[in-house]
């Protein structure tokens, strides 16, 4: 209980914290007369990182679903480190299935989704950027793709990397606690599933990569 309490006073200093560097702005902003370009920056903050953290969530739900298609908790082979510690866990989230695939999506979606309040001035260029009427002299592209567009694609791809790690990674525990992965049990090690599920997270991470 205090843990939690603390958690939530840490969290209530930080609130306080973002709330009164918001209105700073605003009033410096306000004082320029530009008010509309403070609920631009706000805004679209706000849309990008809703959009991404909306994206992330089902994109982790999916997945865990998937695990539990795969690795559907119907024990652990004897004889596998931490048996007990699994059989435990398997009867604790059994009944609790669908609301902790809730908690894990949300909980990695917001975290990985908050990355994209960064974007906001390569989205805003890549929005509303040009051309320059000048193009290279090796790919004849308009200077301007180099500019307004690459940063903003640098971005996408360098937080969708982040997202498959974390997910590769999240769904590989799942599978362990599930007992869809099998370290030193005897028996077959993993099912065929859970093999292409995982390696199809990995072949995504090395096409991004």
């Amino acid at each position: 209980m205090l843990i939690i309490l603390g958690v939530a006073f840490v969290a209530f200093l930080l609130a306080l914290r973002w709330l009164a560097t918001l209105w700073t702005d605003y009033l410096w902003y306000a004082s320029l007369d530009r008010t509309s370009v403070w609920s631009t920056l706000v805004f679209t903050r706000v849309w990008m990182v809703l959009a991404a953290a909306l994206f992330a969530f089902v994109v982790f739900w999916v997945n865990l679903y998937i695990v539990d298609r795969l690795s559907p908790r119907t024990g652990v082979a004897p004889g596998s480190p931490d048996e007990e510690l699994l059989e435990r866990f398997q009867d604790w989230i059994g009944p609790r299935a669908g609301r902790v695939r809730l908690l894990v999506a949300g909980f990695f979606g917001l975290l990985i989704g908050l990355g994209a309040a960064a974007w906001w001035q390569d989205w805003l260029l890549f929005r509303h950027g040009g051309d320059f009427g000048v193009e290279d002299p090796i790919y004849d592209n308009d200077i301007g793709l180099y500019v307004f567009d690459l940063p903003f694609f640098r971005d996408v791809f360098s937080w969708s990397f982040q997202l498959l790690l974390v997910l590769t990674l999240v769904v590989v525990a799942a599978h362990y606690l599930n007992g869809g992965i099998n370290v030193q049990g005897p028996g077959e090690r993993t099912s065929g599933g859970v093999k292409a599920h995982i390696s199809i997270l990995l072949a995504f991470l090395a096409l991004l990569k």
